[in-house]
């Protein structure tokens, strides 16, 4: 059964923004979290991205380091997360009203 935390969503559009905005491939980030010692997979990612699945502390915390975080302080990644994801809203937010027909 999947881990259906009420935050995963937001953490996945997160994730996903701050990877796109960092020039990473999934698999650019499956590799960066693998060089700070946490073995994720495609897979995971993609559900982590999806907001199919939370992931667990071990796992916010390497890709908090993965991401340049101190110490890999798993708040403040979250904290990242939710900006990013209010940044990615706003971005399609932006793309609809420029597209013909929308709105």
């Amino acid at each position: 059964m999947p881990n259906r935390h009420p935050h995963a969503a937001d953490l996945g559009v997160g994730l996903y923004q701050m990877r796109l905005e960092a020039g990473w491939s999934q698999r650019d980030l499956v590799d960066r979290c693998l060089a700070v010692g946490r073995a994720l997979s495609h897979s995971q990612v993609s559900k982590i991205e999806r907001g199919e699945c939370y992931p667990r502390p071990g796992t916010l915390s390497a890709l908090a380091r993965t991401f340049g975080i101190e110490n890999g302080n798993v708040r403040r990644f979250i904290e990242e997360t939710v900006s990013a994801a209010a940044r990615r809203r706003e971005y399609e937010r932006a793309a609809s009203l420029n597209t013909p027909g929308a709105g």
